[in-house]
């Protein structure tokens, strides 16, 4: 028997579906439903206008297995840049590389990300990295094994490590977590654009 009251209710940041405040979850600093959260993502692709390609490469007798995701997005953004896992190397090659990676000011993005900008792009990547949820989204990527690239309209996560770190299931793992990416930089773009 209903008592005519309706439960609280919110909007996923991925896909955009009302669902009751209690069945969110966060996903690298979005509040996700629960198809979102377990890897149903066209309905937040089409709500945010992004385009997903994943390319596959198995494991052979000469080749270690890897993967692709690229996910387009429509908004263009002044950041191009190279994100990767910081090795922490402190011999005369990591010191040279090192004044070349900025930092963001978050200790524990700073310590575990190495950031290459490219040429010309520093301050818009910065400005870009300065949001927890879109730091959040790339420390978990990294930590998976990828390496990301970010251009004017796309995110590439790549996996670096060949298994190494994760098996092939950090396929499954990275794919939303490029779409979050992507929507945190969507965002940021469209807020920009204002």
């Amino acid at each position: 028997m209903s008592d005519g009251y309706r439960t609280a209710a919110s909007r996923c940041e991925l896909c955009d579906t009302e669902v009751e405040n209690t069945g969110l979850k966060d996903l690298a600093g979005l509040r996700s439903c629960a198809r979102c959260h377990g890897g149903d993502l066209e309905l937040a692709l089409r709500h945010w206008g992004l385009e997903l390609d994943m390319k596959h490469t198995p494991r052979s007798y000469r080749t270690p297995e890897r993967f692709s995701i690229e996910v387009k997005r429509p908004t263009f953004v002044e950041a191009f840049a190279r994100l990767d896992r910081d090795s922490g190397n402190r011999g005369w090659f990591g010191r040279l590389f090192r004044q070349r990676d900025p930092e963001v000011g978050d200790r524990a993005f700073d310590d575990q990300v190495l950031i290459a900008p490219d040429a010309g792009h520093e301050e818009g990547t910065l400005a870009l990295l300065a949001r927890p949820g879109l730091r959040q989204a790339v420390l978990a990527l990294v930590q998976l094994g990828c390496e990301i690239h970010l251009t004017g309209q796309s995110v590439w996560v790549f996996d670096r490590d060949g298994g190494a770190i994760d098996r092939i299931s950090s396929l499954a793992q990275a794919r939303p977590l490029a779409v979050v990416l992507a929507v945190h930089v969507e965002r940021y773009a469209r807020e920009d654009a204002r």
